[in-house]
């Protein structure tokens, strides 16, 4: 008889993502393990994997493709799924669990190829353009996560928003905010949820929002920098 065609997600093979050391201190976590090491540039990683930055650190992961994801300061992920199809493009899933990063991922146009950024408060699909991921301060608890998508021109390129069964889909120039337990917020010009953020904060500290807001528009803008 014939041979039978294995469904594509049967045909990815085990990926491998390069780290780019910008400023110590990074540090790695291999598969299992629970102990951090001092990261090295050129390191290879793989499945498994969790990388954090110090209060002055900063990394760069570099995918098969590409495509590639920056973490600021204060920033730690967990490298949950990462592969590639058999033309090369990758499956990546990332856990983001604090801090801020930057996601320039290539077009995603193989079957079996995803990109997916998840946090406590939501978890992004992207299908090609620059996502920015950035913690905002909790809330009654509740944990808080902003979307920005920086792909120009504007209402280009494509990332779903999604959590507690509810996506919202962000074009380039638009933001989302998600909070943990909840459905996302509505898709806003890009710097409206942080406009609104501080209006709110202001009743509570006009300095205290002040600076905040000035603090990621020079994180982001760092990111956004040279590729």
């Amino acid at each position: 008889p014939a041979p039978v065609d294995q469904p594509s997600e049967q045909r990815l093979q085990a990926g491998r993502a390069t780290l780019e050391i910008r400023q110590p201190t990074v540090e790695v976590s291999p598969p299992g393990s629970t102990e951090w090491m001092t990261a090295q540039p050129g390191q290879g990683l793989t499945e498994g994997f969790r990388v954090r930055t110090g209060g002055n650190g900063s990394a760069r992961l570099v995918y098969v493709d590409g495509s590639s994801t920056t973490l600021s300061p204060n920033t730690a992920i967990l490298i949950q799924v990462l592969q590639q199809t058999e033309g090369g493009s990758p499956a990546v899933r990332l856990l983001q669990t604090t801090g801020i990063t930057l996601h320039r991922v290539q077009p995603l146009v193989e079957e079996g190829a995803r990109f997916e950024v998840e946090t406590p408060a939501a978890t992004a699909t992207v299908y090609g353009t620059d996502l920015g991921v950035s913690e905002r301060p909790a809330v009654g608890g509740a944990r808080r996560y902003l979307f920005q998508n920086y792909s120009t021109p504007s209402g280009s390129g494509i990332v779903d928003v999604c959590n507690q069964g509810l996506c919202r889909r962000v074009r380039g120039g638009e933001e989302v905010l998600a909070v943990e337990n909840d459905v996302p917020g509505p898709v806003l010009a890009a710097g409206r949820s942080e406009q609104q953020l501080q209006q709110a904060q202001q009743q509570v500290s006009d300095p205290l929002a002040a600076q905040q807001a000035a603090a990621l528009a020079g994180q982001m803008s760092a990111l956004l920098g040279p590729p």
